[in-house]
């Protein structure tokens, strides 16, 4: 159900540094809409995600809607414990893991020399300075930022490119505390589960404005508009709006942070199931109950 892209790609990379600073809520919304999709059919998804940021304590509250189905979620960074938590509030569950920085899961010498695909992107940047501009009370850089993206090994031979402009700030204190500094490398060789059940070698190489795209991912998204084409016959296409919809720097609860009493903790694998489960039988419900009307 997740609408993937180049352009939500660069929109994630908006993040990668942190430093103590007093406590940041914001909430950010992006509205994707797209003509075609190798996910499903031509439609838009919106989404919503409400950040509060502490030292060495985050909370993202994500909410996804797809029209016929509203996936919730909550994830609760405690660098402090070196620890990750995902939590389903309607189902009531929870799942813990390590943080783990980016860039220390570059592939050992024994799966370098591992007998398993393999699969190549590089990726060139492209980043042209527009000017300063005030929005919603933050004063802002722009920047247009073009992404061409080429796809090669096990996942096939394709390219794709997105064109993107962000209105930046300088907002002390708003990374969560696992966006841990790690700059966009020249190449980076890790291995990855590629659909969740067959290993791949997967190494990642970036080219062009790379020193300032790392400099660009340290400040605040205010705005974010742009494009999306991928040059195959399955794929996504289409176009990325996100704004800032409320920000303060008020004091915030610890309780944000803990796990709320009654949840039950799972497996990571048992967690995806049990999320995948109740997606699909909430979907199938709607479409029951929109064919009955």
């Amino acid at each position: 159900m997740k609408y993937k892209s180049t352009f939500m790609l660069a929109v994630l990379m908006c993040a990668s540094f942190v430093v103590a600073h007093a406590d940041v809520k914001y909430t950010l919304v992006n509205k994707y809409s797209f003509s075609k999709s190798s996910y499903g059919p031509a439609g838009s998804v919106e989404e919503s995600n409400t950040n509060f940021v502490t030292a060495e304590k985050s909370r993202r509250e994500l909410v996804q809607n797809y029209g016929v189905y509203t996936s919730k979620e909550i994830l609760i960074f405690r660098c402090d414990l070196h620890q990750e938590f995902r939590l389903d509030d309607s189902l009531r569950i929870y799942t813990a893991s390590k943080i783990v920085p980016a860039l220390s899961t570059r592939a050992s010498p024994s799966e370098l020399k591992e007998d398993i695909p393999e699969m190549t992107t590089i990726t060139n940047y492209a980043i042209k300075k527009l000017g300063p501009e005030k929005i919603n009370g933050f004063d802002t850089q722009g920047y247009e930022v073009t992404t061409t993206t080429q796809y090669s090994g096990d996942s096939g031979n394709r390219e794709g490119k997105s064109t993107m402009k962000w209105w930046l700030a300088d907002v002390p204190g708003w990374q969560s505390c696992n966006e841990i500094d790690s700059p966009l490398p020249a190449s980076f060789t890790h291995v990855v589960n590629f659909h969740g059940i067959e290993r791949r070698r997967y190494t990642e190489k970036n080219t062009g404005d790379v020193e300032e795209m790392n400099q660009l991912r340290t400040q605040f998204p205010v705005r974010i508009e742009g494009t999306s084409e991928n040059f195959s016959k399955a794929s996504n296409e289409g176009t990325i709006d996100q704004n800032v919809t409320s920000f303060s720097t008020e004091k915030l609860d610890d309780a944000l942070f803990e796990i709320p009493k009654g949840y039950h903790k799972v497996s990571s694998d048992e967690y995806q199931k049990l999320r995948s489960k109740a997606e699909i039988e909430a979907i199938q419900k709607a479409k029951k109950a929109k064919a009955q009307q």
